[in-house]
């Protein structure tokens, strides 16, 4: 399968990763050692912390995203870098690909990190991360890659529905880099990537920006999943779309702190969340109601992506333009397998407002978890 890369993202031609190694440097050089607010939580797991650390990034959430990120910095080194590396090709995009290069040299070199201070350097990406805009559209074309992959009649699918009709190529595109570079695993619910086999894919794309095919590559080794791959395709159906919108500051729904983590970091991707979840869709009729065309067996997985359309995958400010929010719709679409666009829409905003009912399960959850701790991650 090839693919060749003719029209790119303005924004994406881009220095080699030597170059943002040596700028990080020497930003990092006139940063102080304390220059970050200390850890505002108690975890009870690195997942728990992990997942904390994306969904602050997301939301600007400055003290729980610095809270997790030095707790995984002691407990989980390699899971961190890891993870921030997925965060920023999932949730920033290409709202600044210079930002995206740093994190992701950074992630690399252990060596480099230990160089110039990794603690600092950590304290130093988040605050990046903070400030910039964030970037939906790479991860809502891979939940749509990871939804279709195994409907044969997909495209036809898509063809009906208004709202993704010009978008149809990517969708195609992104498919097909799942067929051939990822493989389901046995009893668990994610694909694990052939790095072999994405690089191949990346080589084929023939990208004339040598600086944008190194962050790829160096994206796909770090963080081992799919997204760096993605990314060029997105840059170039972006181009075609007329260039990212400006950012929009979004409302957020309140999200209390729950023995001090916060209340969304239990989402349906955790095993607490999970519970939680499986709790509120067994009490609550509406709910119960919305997903009866559903199987039985699907109603817990769309409890949990709509879940993540109504809470966790929120930012606090997105970039919004024609592209973001057709890959938006059709992956909320997408995620609610066979609900119509109105009644997805409708499902995810009845989530929203199950909230603070969900907030009451997840607070009495969270105490009798911590109850039983005899260590917990300080």
């Amino acid at each position: 399968m090839g693919y060749v890369i003719a029209m790119f993202y303005a924004a994406s031609s881009i220095q080699s990763l030597s170059y943002y190694r040596q700028k990080l440097g020497n930003e990092v050089a006139g940063v102080a050692e304390d220059d970050w607010d200390g850890a505002a939580s108690v975890f009870p797991d690195v997942h728990i912390a992990s997942a904390c650390l994306q969904k602050a990034l997301r939301r600007a959430d400055r003290k729980a995203a610095h809270g997790a990120g030095e707790i995984l910095r002691i407990a989980d080194n390699a899971r961190l870098w890891r993870r921030l590396t997925v965060c920023v090709f999932e949730d920033f995009g290409l709202s600044d690909l210079g930002l995206t290069a740093e994190v992701t040299t950074a992630a690399a070199s252990q060596d480099f990190r230990r160089l110039i201070g990794e603690r600092r350097l950590l304290h130093h990406l988040i605050n990046r991360l903070m400030e910039a805009p964030k970037d939906r559209r790479v991860d809502d074309l891979y939940v749509l890659a990871a939804r279709l992959i195994d409907q044969p009649s997909y495209r036809d699918r898509l063809e009906q529905a208004e709202m993704a009709r010009w978008v149809v190529p990517l969708i195609e595109n992104a498919v097909g880099l799942a067929r051939s570079c990822e493989r389901p695993v046995p009893r668990r619910s994610f694909r694990a990537l052939s790095l072999a086999q994405a690089v191949r894919a990346l080589e084929a794309m023939d990208l004339a920006d040598g600086g944008l095919f190194e962050l790829c590559r160096t994206g796909l080794r770090v963080s081992n999943c799919l997204l760096p791959l993605l990314l060029p395709l997105v840059a170039q159906a972006t181009t075609q779309a007329g260039g990212c919108g400006a950012p929009q500051k979004m409302a957020l729904p309140l999200a209390p702190r729950l023995g001090g983590i916060p209340a969304y970091v239990l989402d349906g991707y955790t095993r607490l969340g999970r519970q939680v979840l499986d709790l509120l869709l067994g009490q609550e009729r509406r709910l119960q109601d919305l997903l009866k065309a559903s199987l039985p067996k699907d109603r817990p997985q769309i409890c949990r992506q709509l879940l993540f359309f109504a809470e966790g995958g929120r930012c606090n400010c997105l970039l919004d333009d024609g592209l973001a929010r057709a890959l938006m719709v059709a992956a909320v679409v997408s995620g609610t397998h066979q609900l119509d666009q109105p009644s997805a829409f409708a499902a995810v905003a009845l989530m929203g407002e199950l909230l603070p009912q969900l907030h009451v399960l997840r607070a009495k959850a969270v105490g009798r978890l911590t109850s039983t701790l005899k260590e917990p991650l300080p």
